[in-house]
């Protein structure tokens, strides 16, 4: 077997069972849901490998990396 096929084989294993560990999370959930709060599991899986954003200063972390930087070239 290639080692291209095998390394598919293997994340497609890893992504399945990812998918049934969060099937079982959103079951647990689900014991819990109303009519209110309800959440498909595919939105539920959407929301969980959504990327979480926070919401930071711009001139903060300019200011940060700038420090880095400095630090960076005073050990050189």
């Amino acid at each position: 077997m290639k080692i291209k096929t095998i390394t598919k084989l293997l994340y497609d294993a890893y992504q399945k069972d990812i998918e049934d560990k969060l099937w079982q999370q959103w079951l647990v959930d689900y014991s819990g849901m109303s009519e209110k709060n309800f959440i498909s599991f595919q939105d539920f899986k959407e929301q969980t490998f959504k990327p979480k954003l926070a919401n930071v200063d711009v001139e903060q972390v300019l200011k940060e990396a700038e420090e880095i930087k400095r630090l960076d070239q005073s050990t050189s």
